[in-house]
């Protein structure tokens, strides 16, 4: 019978591999590259991640689970609209300060490539959605009828993955927040209305 498995190993090493890649592509890893790197054999890798598919997934998902932390994942829905637009103001520009930032990087690199690159998987894709649900059932809340938050939410969800996108283009990260912050002022009075007195 083998020994069983450290279960600290496999996120410390998810650290150390997020760490060396600050500067890298999702598209260049390989278990052989990240070995040499961190000084580990590529058995040691290939032990706690399986396949290059399985490791540049649990990069994508620490990348994610680490902004859900940061913005304190919470359901969204239950938020008043003053709640939600502190919430976003102040959240919003956390996701692009560093450590932060890099994942930020590496989502849009696998989102650009999830739909031709089988390893990138759905990681990005499912986060949009799961945004853009939140973002929805916030906007229902608000007592937007179902087909105009939809909308409304994919909107709001775009403004954000765009807005970021042009962050990472630019590495602006003042113009990223005005433009967030323009985006949206301007959806939820285009949606809601003007803000009550």
């Amino acid at each position: 019978m083998g020994r069983p498995q450290d279960p600290t190993i496999r996120p410390r090493l998810l650290g150390e591999i997020q760490e060396a890649m600050q500067g890298s592509t999702l598209s260049s890893v390989t278990f052989r590259g990240l070995a040499g790197e961190l000084g580990l054999s590529t058995y040691s890798l290939s032990y706690h991640f399986g396949s290059r598919a399985e490791l540049i997934d649990a990069i994508l998902e620490g990348t994610i689970r680490a902004r859900a932390e940061l913005l304190g994942d919470q359901d969204l829905s239950t938020l008043s609209r003053a709640e939600m637009r502190t919430f976003l103001r102040d959240g919003y520009p956390l996701t692009l300060e560093e450590p932060y930032a890099a994942g930020v990087r590496m989502q849009f690199e696998a989102g650009a490539l999830e739909r031709i690159d089988p390893d990138m998987g759905q990681r990005i894709a499912d986060s949009h959605a799961a945004w853009t649900d939140q973002f929805r059932r916030w906007f229902e809340a608000q007592g937007l009828a179902p087909e105009r938050a939809a909308v409304g939410s994919r909107a709001l969800t775009d403004a954000f993955f765009g807005t970021q996108f042009g962050f990472v283009l630019t590495d602006d990260r003042d113009a990223a927040v005005a433009a967030t912050e323009l985006a949206v002022e301007a959806l939820m009075t285009h949606l809601l209305g003007p803000e009550p007195a």
